[in-house]
């Protein structure tokens, strides 16, 4: 799966890329810092998960710098998953985010699964709170300078790519066939077997969340 970082610029792209990866790709203050993706693997996973750092957008685009910007752009549209970067600090950020928005919608990008991600916490007042954020699965509250808030990026990255998930073998008792079609709804069945004494195991891929109820339930079925 394919992560692209996506926002307005100088709203800390680049450096929520290093915090990501552990790379070191250049964070600069300045318009179009980023011109080409960049790409790394982000941490380990049965399945690898590249991010691509984007070119930072600005309001209305010129036909002229979208032609020229066309191979990051694509890196966004191709992308399973857009993280939009805003920077929480700023005055406007409600009208950044909705110009990037524009953009994303664009370039085809809009109906892509996205995740916020609202950063520069660290500058923001005790009292003050990103719009949206706790509290919305959507949107998530960083400082990719300090790490505050990246364990729980990630987190929400393996949840949107659905790699939070994990393949058990489930032992379902012999004629519990409703913990059996439960299975069946709840999951991704990957094979059966069935030994001698009839007992039934299921091998089965269950998020995080199905494989403690199921283990509740396999303890009820005893």
């Amino acid at each position: 799966p394919t992560v692209a970082l996506a926002g307005y610029t100088n709203a800390g792209k680049s450096t929520l890329f290093n915090a990501l990866t552990g790379s070191r790709a250049p964070t600069e203050n300045r318009l179009f810092a980023t011109l080409d993706p960049t790409t790394r693997r982000l941490g380990e996973t049965a399945r690898e998960v590249v991010v691509s750092d984007t070119v930072g957008f600005i309001r209305d685009l010129p036909v002229t710098l979208v032609e020229a910007f066309k191979a990051t752009l694509e890196e966004v549209a191709a992308a399973d998953l857009v993280l939009h970067v805003i920077d929480a600090s700023a005055p406007d950020a409600h009208a950044l985010r909705e110009a990037v928005v524009a953009v994303l919608t664009e370039i085809g990008a809009a109906s892509l699964p996205t995740l916020e991600v609202w950063n520069k916490i660290d500058r923001l007042g005790a009292e003050e709170t990103p719009c949206g954020v706790p509290g919305d699965a959507d949107r998530v509250a960083v400082s990719a300078l300090h790490g505050t808030g990246i364990d729980e990026l990630r987190n929400a990255i393996w949840a949107c790519l659905g790699l939070d998930a994990v393949t058990t073998e489930i032992r379902v008792p012999a004629g519990d066939g409703a913990f059996r079609a439960w299975l069946y709804r709840n999951g991704e069945v990957e094979g059966e077997r069935v030994d001698a004494e009839g007992t039934l195991t299921v091998a089965v891929r269950l998020d995080r969340a199905k494989l403690d109820e199921a283990g509740r339930r396999q303890s009820m079925s005893h």
